[in-house]
């Protein structure tokens, strides 16, 4: 089975919790020293979402972030325009 290689662009982002950092030339390798990390950013379209991660995920953040499918947890953000019965801005799958 292949993991699912997800790339986010993004405007801000922000890492909440306890990452370890790997700094590497322009790019940052983050890792997730629990499974109550978040990573919070805000899309070119405005809108803001938020992910959990599980215990040793990786992040890798340079001009967008790179993550894998199967190391987040949840979506903690909603899509405020789904919800207010608009199509929704984003077509991923998590």
């Amino acid at each position: 089975m292949s993991n699912k290689h997800v790339f986010l662009a993004f405007l801000e982002c922000v890492l909440k919790g306890e990452w370890e950092n790997q700094p590497i030339w322009d790019m940052h390798y983050f890792t997730s020293k629990n499974d109550q990390n978040e990573l919070w950013m805000v899309r070119p379209d405005g809108l803001k979402r938020g992910f959990r991660f599980k215990k040793d995920s990786k992040v890798k953040v340079q001009n967008n972030i790179k993550v894998i499918n199967e190391d987040l947890i949840e979506e903690l953000a909603v899509d405020e325009d789904e919800q207010m019965g608009k199509l929704p801005l984003s077509k991923l799958e998590f």
